[in-house]
């Protein structure tokens, strides 16, 4: 015997399940193919935008000697070729630090980290010239960054070992990348060797083409 269904809410009565009507299929059928295409196109858009993005030209080292300044406690103000030079690297790391006791080196991480491998090499043959090299860099050097103001602070043992405290320095760069800092008698002596060659120099390099 068929009885009705009085069940009911505070709202009303229950709808009959069995007397919903279904969805319309021509409704469903536009919704899946519609949807998918507008989220491919919100989602490729996206990766359209990403690709055009710029990248930064790298920044090439600086090719001219600039004078710097090390204030009293020991951070090198460097000049705006060196700054944005450093600025443009991947990795911002630096190592600080001396392989001579004579120019204190400024080395992009990646450009020390090839010349470990120099090292490694050179033990194969040199062993105690290699671990003499070894030695001294990791005495006198630290790991380094660039700071906010353009700066870099000197290793203690590095600075008072070559006077640098409060002084004037010299820079220039190597073409492999790595920043030279010379106390200023060490540049002097350097430059007045160079100019006691001049002429010398300057005729072997005009037959070379220069």
């Amino acid at each position: 015997e068929y009885l009705p269904d009085h069940r009911t809410t505070a709202s009303g009565p229950l709808p009959n399940p069995q007397s919903a009507e279904p969805p319309n299929k021509k409704v469903l059928a536009y919704l899946i193919q519609v949807v998918p295409k507008s989220q491919q196109a919100q989602s490729g858009s996206k990766c359209h935008k990403v690709s055009d993005q710029p990248k930064l030209a790298p920044v090439e080292p600086p090719l001219g000697a600039y004078s710097a300044h090390v204030d009293e406690k020991g951070r090198l103000k460097l000049p705006v070729t060196f700054k944005e030079y450093l600025e443009s690297l991947e990795d911002g790391r630096l190592f600080v630090t001396t392989t001579d006791k004579r120019i204190a080196k400024l080395y992009p991480i990646s450009v020390w980290k090839q010349n470990l491998k120099h090292l490694a090499e050179l033990a194969l043959e040199h062993p105690l010239l290699a671990k003499s090299m070894s030695i001294t860099a990791r005495h006198y050097g630290e790991d380094g960054r660039l700071d906010t103001g353009g700066r870099v602070m000197l290793p203690t043992n590095l600075r008072r070992m070559l006077n640098l405290e409060g002084q004037e320095v010299w820079m220039d760069a190597a073409p492999e990348g790595c920043i030279n800092i010379y106390s200023k008698a060490e540049y002097e002596a350097q430059l007045r060797n160079a100019e006691g060659l001049l002429e010398e120099a300057n005729v072997a390099a005009t037959r070379k083409g220069f």
